[in-house]
């Protein structure tokens, strides 16, 4: 399993807060079924250049000791929506490796067309693909079946939480999003071992349930085939 959405790297944000705690949720990542995780920090705009955002993700990356015991880790970055966010172009940077995906988290309570038309404009003018994260949490924002269609027509992607397909309110939804590709990737969205672990398993052993062995090796291919084209 591939899990796209993690605060694994320590002391960024509100995630892990030590070396010994990001290993510890790696090794409980592997023993999860997760062989390829993105670790996402949290980036805001208005609190940090993103230069000194990519220097300590390097040196939080570089203090851990990865093992064979954990899953193959790739850098990335949760990045918050901001007005004019289709203008930076400084935002490749924060695409997870070498690809064109960025995971941005989009406003809670509200959308607009003017929030829409900048998520576009990261497309058309950076060539940088979005994918929203954990989706299921703005199925209360106004309109937001109207401009989440609007997005994925243009070929924006979408991240869904491993929770939300094993919780009772949110799996019925999940999965029917999963099963029309409206949901491209899962995320454990893990920052620590206890109130927020990186689990998995429980989601996986849904969706063997619900689609069959086959559909899941067919959705963990087009995960790794969208990680590895380049930006």
């Amino acid at each position: 399993m591939i899990d796209l959405h993690t605060h694994i790297l320590p002391k960024l944000d509100d995630g892990s807060q030590s070396v010994e705690q990001s290993e510890q949720m790696l090794r409980r990542a592997f023993d999860e079924g997760i062989t390829l995780a993105v670790a996402t920090p949290h980036f805001d705009a208005q609190r940090q250049a993103p230069e000194e955002f990519l220097r300590r993700r390097k040196e939080a990356f570089e203090s851990l000791n990865l093992t064979k015991s954990m899953p193959k880790l790739l850098l990335g970055a949760e990045v918050a929506y901001f007005s004019g966010i289709g203008q930076i172009r400084q935002l490749r940077e924060l695409c997870i490796g070498k690809s064109k995906l960025l995971l941005l988290e989009m406003p809670f309570r509200s959308w607009s067309q003017r929030i829409v038309d900048d998520v576009l404009l990261l497309r058309r003018r950076l060539g940088v693909i979005p994918v929203l994260a954990h989706i299921e949490r703005y199925r209360k924002v106004p309109d937001f079946a109207d401009y989440l269609s609007q997005m994925l027509s243009q070929g924006v992607l979408t991240q869904c939480n491993a929770k939300a397909i094993t919780d009772w309110l949110l799996r019925r939804r999940s999965l029917q999003m999963l099963e029309a590709g409206e949901i491209c990737f899962i995320g454990t969205d893990c920052h620590n071992m206890t109130t927020r672990p990186p689990e998995m398993r429980s989601a996986e052993r849904r969706l063997r349930k619900h689609f069959g062995d086959q559909w899941l090796q067919q959705l963990c291919e087009r995960q790794t085939a969208l990680l590895r084209e380049e930006a």
